[in-house]
């Protein structure tokens, strides 16, 4: 199945999308452009360039939200086995959103997230404000709207759902976190609060560089310590100039990084080069 390029001109609600790809957009907005395309191919929608690398949600925020572990995401889903958590999530409308159909299987997903929508604000909400309840990433697949069942269904089945809700609309998801192919990584950077959604393996230089993070970088192997960042959940040092997204992280639960630099390196040197 072919599918459309990721990024579409900006139509006025209501759309008119094609049957494999579908843009619920906030009226007024445009399409925003990816300023990286690098890393593994995204499997869940066979995507040339890493989901949301580049369209990092920047607004300048600086907070302090309590960690949340692993077990403490899970409980926030109603159901989580055979590598999938199921959850659900109120979103106000427009959702912001772009559905497409999985490439090589039934069903529905969320493709891509776009800023200033309800998706986006709930996300905010939620990784950044530490708001209760759960958060949507690309990948997540719709099986239920508003209790609706729509599991394995097609664009022509999800979007008239979406489309008749009222202003709010439930959303019932299932992401995979350990079910192959695993979806991608939310990476939020503190204090800033920008974040992005990145494959795994991904050099996290480069998921810095996307979300214009300001990170000094004073070697080349991670010794010096100016670029050290700590995962608040679970405590582990990610040294940025030399580390990748580690391809087993749950994706349950986002990636949260806060700068925890050791010194300042001696000299001001770029990233290695990433090819």
């Amino acid at each position: 199945m072919l599918l459309a390029p990721l990024v579409q001109p900006a139509p006025t609600l209501p759309l008119v999308g094609s049957r494999t790809a579908h843009q619920l957009r906030v009226p007024g907005t445009r399409a925003p452009e990816a300023r990286v395309a690098c890393g593994p191919t995204l499997a869940l929608f066979g995507f040339a360039a890493v989901a949301g690398l580049g369209l990092a949600d920047r607004k300048g925020r600086r907070t302090a939200r309590r960690a949340l572990s692993k077990d403490e995401w899970r409980a926030r889903c109603s159901n989580s086995s055979g590598g999938q958590v199921t959850f659900d999530v109120s979103v106000t409308k427009p959702l912001g959103v772009e559905l497409r159909e999985f490439p090589d299987r039934p069903g529905v997903g969320v493709a891509q997230i776009m800023p200033g929508g309800g998706v986006s604000n709930l996300n905010e909400q939620v990784l950044v404000k530490g708001a209760e309840g759960m958060w949507v990433l690309e990948g997540d697949e719709v099986v239920a709207v508003n209790g609706a069942p729509c599991a394995g269904g097609d664009m022509d089945s999800v979007v008239p759902l979406i489309g008749a809700a009222d202003a709010t609309v439930t959303l019932t998801l299932v992401r995979n976190w350990l079910k192959t192919p695993k979806g991608p990584i939310k990476v939020v950077f503190l204090p800033s609060g920008d974040s992005t959604s990145v494959n795994r393996t991904t050099p996290l230089s480069e998921v810095a560089r996307s979300c214009e993070e300001q990170v000094r970088y004073g070697c080349r192997g991670g010794h010096c310590g100016s670029c050290w960042h700590q995962e608040i959940s679970t405590g582990k040092v990610f040294k940025l100039c030399c580390e990748s997204v580690p391809t087993n992280w749950d994706n349950t639960m986002p990636l949260i990084l806060k700068a925890d630099p050791q010194k300042l390196g001696l000299e001001d040197i770029s990233a290695p080069s990433l090819v």
